[in-house]
């Protein structure tokens, strides 16, 4: 539980992160993680859901007959972690917009 704790909270924080001001990011970063946390929850939830289930599919098919399709997950995966990154940074930049 404390890896997805401090991943959540190394989303959160490049959501903020052109923020110059050490005072100003700190407070954004609370602002976004706890004042918010119903809305930067549900992105975390997508974001999982995705992660698991090609996590699962990848698992699904470890066969020495299904290699092909191992592989194949395996590059949906990293293509998700990649968009899953986008998609939570530009998420949580339109949250904390909405003040």
């Amino acid at each position: 539980y404390s890896v997805m704790i401090i991943y959540f909270f190394l989303m959160a924080s490049y959501a903020v992160m052109e923020i110059k001001s050490w005072k100003e990011w700190l407070k954004a970063l609370f602002r976004l993680a706890f004042k918010k946390i119903h809305h930067t929850l549900i992105v975390l939830l997508i974001n999982l859901v995705l992660i698991f289930g090609s996590l699962y599919l990848i698992y699904f098919f470890m066969n020495e007959n299904t290699f092909g399709l191992m592989m194949f997950f395996s590059l949906i995966l990293i293509l998700i972690l990649v968009f899953s990154r986008i998609f939570w940074i530009a998420g949580l930049r339109e949250i904390s917009k909405n003040d």
